[in-house]
């Protein structure tokens, strides 16, 4: 659409004290307050000039997604996520893969959960005389409000001398993790191996 408008940037006059008044001139300069990109166009923060969009509609549409930031986020302006970006981007910030460089070791998959969404994780290290111990260290490095659930473990043969892990035996507390499942996610963890496979035997 070849269409456009010109309006004043409504989420950069929320700055203003006028409209914020707890946010004062050293706030609206601050480093935090400048990253934030105008929803509108790109803005001069030192002239706060005429913001452009294409359309009225999707003028309304970014005002209304400014909006539930500015009434959902602890610092007005932020951040641009609403919360379930914010439960979605704290979920991915999690790797999905931790092992111990090398060595014979216990592994574990689990998911994690946050307000709907969910991810599966493999964690593997010696530290852990236990299953259960890789879970407890899993769950002390996450952050506040993700669940856990584990669904099983082996252990892992993991030997980057010769480029290769093994995936294999079970947990007596959690059952047989899904090794093709965890055999993927090592693969895609380790795309230079030669190879990394399973095997159901063992424990």
């Amino acid at each position: 659409c070849c269409c456009c408008c010109c309006c004043f940037c409504w989420s950069c006059s929320l700055l203003s004290s006028r409209r914020l008044p707890h946010i004062g001139s050293h706030a609206r300069n601050s480093p935090a307050i400048a990253a934030v990109h105008c929803p509108f166009a790109h803005c001069d923060r030192r002239g706060w000039k005429v913001a452009r969009t294409r359309t009225s509609t999707r003028m309304s549409q970014i005002a209304t997604a400014t909006m539930s930031t500015i009434t959902t986020s602890p610092h007005p302006l932020a951040c641009d996520c609403t919360p379930q970006h914010l439960h979605t981007r704290r979920m991915d910030a999690v790797p999905e893969v931790e092992i111990d460089a090398s060595g014979v070791f216990k592994y574990v998959l689990v998911r994690l959960t946050s307000k709907g969404s969910s991810k599966v994780v493999l964690r593997g290290t010696v530290r852990a005389e236990y299953h259960a111990n890789v879970v407890e260290e899993l769950e002390e490095q996450l952050p506040e409000g993700i669940d856990t659930k584990c669904l099983g473990g082996g252990r892992i043969n993991h030997s980057p001398s010769t480029q290769s892990i093994l995936v294999y035996g079970y947990s007596q507390g959690f059952g047989r993790g899904d090794h093709a499942l965890a055999v993927e996610m090592l693969k895609r963890a380790y795309p230079t191996y030669t190879s990394i496979t399973f095997k159901n035997e063992g424990y």
